[in-house]
């Protein structure tokens, strides 16, 4: 069967719009309910569901593409190195929304992923969070789910890779850690909870919980501390 569009449904009236995002892959990792919530979701969003890279060349040169989506078997068969296809724009976001662990994060750990996919989306996430993180990636965002971002085992570890309590000498947990590194990046709980896949709720209590055990007043305070042992 030729490359074709298996969804194109823009929320404006102009058919031929050219798409914001763009999904790449089956039916089984795209499925109609699944598009049809996205577009009912995102609103203002142009989306296009395709079922191949070759397709993709239809849309790629007119330049608005702000997120490729390629699920698991497109991205397998795309050509090894960071180039995108042809004709995108060079500020696209890339993800994979994927079913194995295993394979997403051998490509989170490997130098160079194929079309230089920097995002990874595990398609089995509550709708919700789904929405989240696309809305964040269409934003300029990128998303790594926490079991693909945290340490390895020590004996998979390689000397001045790792990154725990010991050496950060704040003794907090690896989640508490990523938590307050992005509180020391300024960013509000929202947008920490949507990074690492976290309800509202439990980044506020991670944050009460780095507080006290920092011995701190505030976040200002911890992440003063944080930036303080990253000079030192």
């Amino acid at each position: 069967m030729p490359s074709e569009s298996l969804s194109s449904k823009p929320q404006s009236g102009n058919s031929r719009r050219p798409p914001d995002l763009a999904l790449v892959g089956s039916g089984n990792s795209f499925s109609e309910p699944l598009v049809r919530a996205m577009s009912q979701s995102l609103r203002g969003t142009a989306i296009v569901h395709l079922r191949d890279l070759a397709a993709l060349s239809e849309f790629a040169d007119r330049g608005r593409l702000r997120l490729l989506l390629v699920d698991e078997e497109c991205l397998r068969e795309a050509p090894r190195g960071p180039a995108a296809p042809p004709g995108c724009p060079p500020n696209m976001g890339l993800a994979l929304a994927y079913h194995d662990a295993a394979y997403a994060a051998a490509l989170y750990r490997a130098e160079s992923a194929p079309l230089g996919v920097s995002s990874f989306l595990p398609i089995d996430v509550r709708l919700d969070l789904w929405l989240s993180i696309i809305r964040l990636l269409l934003l300029g965002g990128q998303y790594v789910p926490p079991q693909l971002a945290e340490p390895q085992p020590p004996a998979a570890e390689s000397a001045g890779e790792r990154y725990d309590e010991e050496e950060d000498g704040l003794g907090l947990t690896p989640r508490q850690l990523a938590v307050l590194q992005l509180v020391a990046d300024g960013l509000p709980n929202k947008v920490i909870a949507s990074r690492l896949g976290l309800s509202d709720h439990t980044v506020k209590l991670h944050i009460h919980n780095i507080i006290e055990r920092l011995g701190v007043h505030n976040r200002t305070g911890a992440a003063a501390r944080f930036h303080a042992t990253r000079v030192s």
